[in-house]
């Protein structure tokens, strides 16, 4: 009796207790691009209670009352959610920054395990990518990756941004890293024109189509890739269809921007030139009237009214599908993005296909089409005739600018100076346009076949191709010309890939082999027909028909080039706790001469896990540290790089070379002298570092430290009038870098509903020359000149890579300055080495933190000791309209030597300290200290707050289920700046992108002014 009583107690116990129970559902997906994941482990928390997610990333499991649900995933950030009896689950899982079994994208497109790689390798996703909020995935950069510069050229719509990798490589050269999409190189050039802010073409690629970027560093890192990625290589990887429920996703933003600052002026004197008689001439576009304006004088600021807030807006639409066999993507996006400058913008349209099919067991096919349309209007800047900003320095502060049209519409000039007129901006704007676009088609090809279980058989076959046509006015009635003048041109890019991938892979007891060996081909083409016309016979029609044939020009240019390839990676691993690496690749250039057209250069890797090693024989003295991993690598490489296309030879064209003291037939005074004999230059590069994680990788630290040497570079080098030639190519001159990157990733605060996550990336980085050819003791950039050709951008002989090459006052050996026998500085008739452009370490801490269904992301972005060229201040100098120049018509005794009439027994001058005092009138401004580049060298170190991001993930009950992963968010972006700069932004390239060599970084040279914006958007799917 006592046991069926029992018996029976335990039955209703049980049953109790199971009628406490209560079931739970829910969803997984991927926070990068919200699809489901399927074979996710959630567990109960403290039992055995466990399930998986479907297909379609569904689950349902039956828990206790107060539940936890672990839910882990490899490669993803395990995550903890409180189950509640009646509310279904929607749980979102996120990379692991610093999972061990990562998995980054490497050359050509193989994927491999990070910890089995002997270089450093660094990856952004797709949410932190978003978070920056930047139209150009090369600014999303900014910050994020170490031992990565990224500067934009201003605050122009669709401006081109420099990207660099571990500084530079190349004196004359292109220094940027190739850009990947699917395994297939694409595109990032920009037009070279220092007068507009050309788009660089890796802008046509629509962020929100990114999943993730692998940043390969060094040449061990993008061996594979050749040639071009002898500066690195950005590879990235787009989004495809996940199995399971079909879905729809829509993206909206609405943003606002306005300028971070204009320069200041001084709001004192007005319009006029001091004549030698002491007197002031108002016919003149400078503002150096004697006397101070009458305080009832009318005062406008029309550099700061000239510049309006912008509003821009960008909406994007995804749908994804898949079952187990075939998946599918498509994208359309729409960026419309209006400028601080009136009648100018950038507007993008963006269409992408992408679908994959397992039409056998071990047959793959695949394939994606990318179309872009991106158009734009722009204005003139920088040195330029016409130039907005530098037309906004003529218009003195006693002058209101906005008043430009006469009662019969023509243009109103500067008072007092129809001799010698300048265009009024805001006429500019409207009558003088220019005008951009591009039709862009990315289209890729893939078949993979498994013939057996240790083979695979990979084709890829892409193109790149694009069509640009320009146009640019000048209306009749422009100053510039006054009878209309037309430039036009249409050009059209191609490049076209063909790889062949043969895989192997076989283990043999704890030994693990993989081999690729590959071919490799690509052809390039350019083509470029231009025509210009003035003088229009109807002023009111813009047109090429509408001028005489005499008042014509024409004229086409192209290039080809053509790369043929083999290349092998031997990878070997014993109980993935040592693994070895290896790559070769054979090139063969259709640049080079054929006796020097064939070049091979290998890479050797290993790493190391000591950790997991000292797990396995059981010598555990590691953990009670902390350490929970720990990885130890090194890689030794070497890269080759070609020519130029057609400098072999020496181009023949229609006109004679003027620039020279024999003009030789000809030879036009643009096209270098061919050198038959050049051949290829190599970068050798090696790097070591180690990995760490503590405290189950709640805090993991990356280390790396590298040197490169590029010796017989292929220089082109100007050469003096004597030689009857401009300048030429030659193999002559050696870069060294070296530097170190630390990466730092922690998770100081993990909770059931507050998680903080930091990634800290760090460099410091070095570019030395170190060999030049002859005599030669610098390499300048000549397009990187700023206002009045006051300095340039130029590589030092024993010196840094990215210096300053400009203006000085005449000093001698003591650093002494030499006044004239007024007391007067002089300038210097040879130019030197004033300053250096690369920052001496650079630093990007991101912070993101989790509360409930909040998430709040930030950056701070650091770089300290790169110098600046303010050229903008030296050209308000000059025009008379810096605050240095308030102190106009004052004396001043400058500390230094003059000379006393008298020379030495050797035939020196004899030199005294100068007693006497000169007066700081316009002339010393103009002639001598505005001419002085040294006098504008700035530091231009700085700590800005990239963006703030906050996202609120709104519960889907809100919208009974039929709107999943909706969020709202609000982004500022240049919120905080502290500089000691006196320019607007320390940050600056306004020249752009097509500079080559040195480049024009750190020149700030009348360039549109950064901006600081807001935007506001919304997320969701069906």
């Amino acid at each position: 009796m006592k046991k069926r009583l029992l018996l029976l107690l335990m039955l209703l116990s049980a049953g109790m207790l199971h009628a406490q129970e209560f079931p739970v559902k829910g969803i997984v997906t991927n926070v990068d691009d919200k699809s489901g994941i399927p074979g996710v482990s959630i567990v109960e928390k403290g039992t055995m209670n466990g399930t998986t997610t479907d297909i379609d990333g569904k689950f349902q499991i039956t828990v206790n009352p107060g539940a936890i649900l672990e839910f882990r995933y490899i490669g993803m950030k395990t995550k903890e959610v409180s189950a509640t009896k009646g509310k279904d689950l929607y749980v979102e899982l996120s990379p692991d920054q610093i999972a061990v079994n990562e998995v980054v994208v490497t050359a050509m497109g193989i994927r491999k395990e990070k910890k089995s790689l002997g270089y450093a390798v660094q990856r952004v996703g797709s949410v932190e990518l978003q978070d920056s909020k930047q139209n150009n995935l090369v600014n999303a950069l900014q910050g994020k990756v170490a031992g990565v510069t990224v500067t934009n050229s201003g605050g122009a719509p669709g401006a081109s941004s420099v990207i660099m990798i571990r500084g530079g490589n190349s004196l004359s050269g292109d220094n940027q890293p190739l850009f990947v999409v699917d395994g297939i190189p694409i595109d990032n050039s920009t037009e070279n024109n220092p007068a507009i802010a050309s788009s660089n073409r890796a802008l046509d690629i629509n962020p929100e189509d990114i999943a993730s970027i692998s940043i390969l560093k060094g040449p061990a890192a993008a061996a594979l890739y050749g040639i071009k990625a002898a500066n690195g290589a950005v590879v990235i990887t787009t989004k495809s269809g996940k199995a399971g429920k079909a879905q729809i996703s829509y993206s909206g933003s609405a943003s606002v921007d306005e300028v971070m600052s204009t320069p200041d002026i001084q709001m004192v004197y007005g319009q006029g030139t001091q004549m030698d008689d002491g007197s002031t001439n108002t016919s003149t576009t400078y503002s150096w009237a004697k006397d101070p304006l009458s305080a009832s004088t009318p005062r406008y600021n029309n550099l700061k009214d000239f510049y309006k807030t912008a509003i821009s807006q960008n909406h994007n639409l995804t749908y994804s599908a898949g079952t187990d066999k075939t998946s599918m993507y498509m994208s359309v996006g729409r960026l419309d993005q209006s400028g601080v400058i009136d009648h100018t913008n950038y507007d993008r349209t963006s269409v992408r296909l992408k679908a994959d099919s397992k039409l056998k067991k071990n047959l793959n096919i695949g394939g994606s089409f990318n179309y872009v349309n991106s158009e734009s209007d722009r204005t003139r800047q920088g040195s330029s005739n016409s130039g907005n900003f530098r037309s906004i320095l003529s218009y003195p502060i006693n002058i209101n600018m906005k008043d430009y049209l006469n009662e019969d519409g023509t243009q109103k000039f500067l008072p007092g100076v129809d001799d010698a007129p300048i265009d009024n901006p805001y006429w500019s704007a409207i009558n003088n346009p220019i005008n951009n676009r591009v039709d862009r088609l990315i289209g890729i090809g893939n078949i993979s076949y498994n013939p057996f279980d240790f083979l695979n058989i990979t084709y890829r076959l892409g193109t790149d191709m694009f069509f640009e046509k320009n146009k640019s006015i000048y209306a009749s009635g422009s100053a510039t010309y006054n009878n209309g003048y037309i430039s036009e041109y249409a050009a059209f890019n191609q490049i076209t890939t063909s790889t062949l991938l043969l895989n192997f892979n076989k283990s043999i007891n704890d030994n693990n082999l993989a081999l690729t060996v590959g071919n490799n081909v690509e052809s390039s083409y350019y083509r470029k027909n231009y025509w210009t016309g003035q003088n229009f016979i109807e002023a009111d029609f813009p047109g090429i028909n509408n001028t005489e044939s005499a008042d014509r020009t024409v004229g086409q240019s192209s290039r080809r080039k053509r790369i043929v390839s083999l290349f092998g990676d031997f990878k070997y691993d014993w109980k993935s706790l040592v693994f070895f690496n290896m790559t070769g690749r054979v090139d063969k250039s259709s640049t080079l001469p054929k006796n020097n057209n064939v070049f091979f250069y290998p890479s050797f890797g290993v790493s190391v896990l000591p950790y997991d090693i000292l797990q396995t024989t059981g010598n555990d003295f590691l953990s009670p540290l902390g350490i929970s991993y720990w990885k130890i690598r090194a890689t030794w490489a070497q890269v080759g790089k070609d020519a130029p296309p057609h400098v072999l030879i020496t181009p023949m064209a229609s006109a004679t070379n003027s620039y020279t003291i024999d003009p030789g037939g000809f030879i036009h005074a643009t096209y270098p002298t061919g050198n038959p004999g050049l051949k290829p230059e190599f970068t050798t590069s090696m790097e070591v570092g180690t990995d760490l994680r503590f405290f189950k990788n709640r805090l993991g630290l990356d280390f790396t430290y590298y040197k490169s040497k590029s010796e017989d570079q292929i220089l082109f080098v100007r050469m003096p009038p004597s030689t009857s030639t401009y300048g030429g190519y030659l193999n002559a001159g050696t870069v060294k870098n070296s530097g170190i990157e630390l990466v730092l990733n922690a998770k100081p605060v993990v909770a059931e509903n507050f998680s903080w996550n930091i990634d800290l990336n760090f460099s410091k980085m070095k570019s030395w020359v170190t060999e030049l050819p002859g005599t030669i003791e610098q390499v300048e950039e000549s397009d990187s000149w700023a206002f009045n050709n006051i300095a340039e951008g130029a590589a030092f002989l024993d010196g840094p890579l990215f210096g300053i090459y400009g203006k000085t006052y005449l000093k001698d050996d003591n650093g002494n300055l030499l006044l004239d026998e007024n007391g007067m500085v002089q300038v210097d008739p040879v130019q030197h080495r004033i300053g250096n452009r690369a920052p001496k370490w650079t630093l990007g801490l991101t912070n993101t933190m989790h509360y409930k269904n909040f998430t709040l992301s930030f950056l701070w972005d650091v770089s300290y000791g790169n110098d600046v060229l303010n050229g903008t201040e030296a050209a308000l100098a000059y025009y008379g309209l810096s605050p240095t120049t308030l102190n106009r018509n004052t004396q001043t005794t400058f500390k230094g030597l003059m000379p006393t009439g008298e020379v030495d027994t050797n035939g020196d001058i004899v030199y005294t300290e100068n007693t006497k005092a000169v007066t700081l009138d316009q002339a010393y401004y103009q002639d001598r200290y505005a001419a002085v580049g040294e006098n504008f060298v700035e530091d231009g170190s700085w700590l800005r707050l990239r963006y703030v991001t906050l996202t609120y993930n709104l519960p889907d009950d809100l919208f009974k289920n039929k709107i999943s992963n909706a969020q709202i968010y609000v982004t500022g972006r240049n919120l905080l700046l502290f500089t000691g700069y006196s320019g607007i932004d320390p940050e600056v390239n306004t020249i752009g992108a097509a500079v080559k060599g040195t480049g024009s970084i750190g020149i700030d040279n009348l360039g549109t002014p950064s901006t600081k914006g807001f935007d506001i958007g919304v997320r969701l799917s069906f």
